[in-house]
Parts: C-alpha cells; sequence; structure tokens
C-alpha cells in the first residue's frame, strides 16, 4: 500500500511539473514600431510602455493578445522570437504595416552587498 501511495505522489509531481514547466512569462518595458510607408521610408516609434509576455508551444500571448510563432506555413508566422545568449530578449509582431517589437529588459540577479565592519 504505501509504495502505491509513493508511486502516486512521483506522478502527480511529474505532472505538475510538466504543467508549470510550460508556459514562461517575461515583461517588457520598451516597445518599438516600424511603420512602411508607401514611398518606401520607414517610421520609427519607440514608448516607454510595460506589461507581460507568456511564451506557451506555440503561442505568444502580449497583454492577452495571441499570436503563433510556430506554424508549419511560414506565411502564416505572426510572431518572430529574437533569442542572444540563449535568453529571449524580444518579440516582434508582424503587422499588416510594419511590426511591432517588445523588448524584455536584460534581468541579472541583484549583487550582493558586502557589510564592511569598522574597528575601533
Amino acid at each position: 500500500m504505501q509504495i502505491l501511495l509513493i508511486i502516486l505522489a512521483v506522478a502527480m509531481l511529474y505532472v505538475l511539473y510538466k504543467l508549470l514547466r510550460q508556459d514562461k512569462v517575461y515583461t517588457y518595458t520598451r516597445t518599438t514600431i516600424i511603420s512602411y510607408q508607401p514611398d518606401g521610408t520607414e517610421y520609427i516609434t519607440t514608448n516607454d510602455e510595460s506589461g507581460e509576455i507568456i511564451v506557451t508551444s506555440d503561442v505568444v500571448l502580449i497583454d492577452g493578445t495571441g499570436y503563433k510563432y510556430k506554424t508549419i506555413d511560414s506565411r502564416k508566422t505572426e510572431a518572430i522570437m529574437h533569442y542572444a545568449k540563449g535568453h529571449l530578449r524580444s518579440v516582434s509582431i508582424l503587422l499588416p504595416i510594419g511590426e511591432k517589437s517588445y523588448f524584455i529588459p536584460d534581468t541579472k540577479p541583484a549583487r550582493r552587498i558586502r557589510r564592511r565592519t569598522i574597528k575601533m
């Protein structure tokens, strides 16, 4: 009976681990919109915005709106993920007039402050 409970607990932990590992959550702090004018020029607008990006197995959710980034037909791709050194740096959404990029800040762990003791 105890072995059955241990096996059941391990199976439940494995399923929970897989469920929690599927979605990754990032925050963005800046957006850039590149729109292409009819005469061929580009118009670039950069804004300080913040929001949330959730990456699932084949869809990127940006502030609740879903965009496909993994499709069989590359013409139906709506989002492009940009990685650097193994970390997600930005997500670009393809728009009819151009593209909008969401930039994820570099989050490094905070350095621990050393305490100095003063001897008297």
